[in-house]
C-alpha cells in the first residue's frame, strides 16, 4: 500500500549556451539541466535527473525541437515501489510549442 506521506521538495537548474552558429536559418544551443527531488514517502532520500542535449529553433525564440540524453538515479516514482532504488538512462525528442 502506498504511503500517505505526501510532502516533498524540488529544485532544478538549466544552463543554456549561446547560439552555436551551426545553421544560418535556425539557432542551435547546447544545454545541461539538473533536477533534484526529496520526498517524505522515500525518507527524504534524493532522486535526481540530469539531461544534456541540443535545442534547435528560430533565432527569435518561440517553438523549438530538443534532442537530449538523460539519466535518472533515485527512488522509483511508482506507488508501492517508492522505496526501491532506480537507475535508468533515456534518449528523448521533445517539441516546445
Amino acid at each position: 500500500v502506498p504511503s500517505p506521506k505526501r510532502w516533498g521538495l524540488q529544485a532544478g537548474v538549466e544552463l543554456m549556451s549561446a547560439d552555436l552558429r551551426w545553421l544560418d536559418a535556425a539557432a542551435v544551443r547546447a544545454y545541461l539541466a539538473q533536477d533534484v527531488q526529496f520526498h517524505e514517502r522515500a525518507s527524504w532520500n534524493p532522486s535526481a535527473r540530469t539531461a544534456a542535449g541540443l535545442k534547435l529553433g528560430p533565432k527569435d525564440g518561440g517553438r523549438a525541437l530538443r534532442f537530449q540524453l538523460g539519466y535518472y538515479a533515485g527512488r522509483s516514482p511508482f506507488g508501492q515501489f517508492h522505496r526501491k532504488s532506480d537507475h535508468r538512462g533515456d534518449v528523448s525528442l521533445a517539441f516546445e510549442l
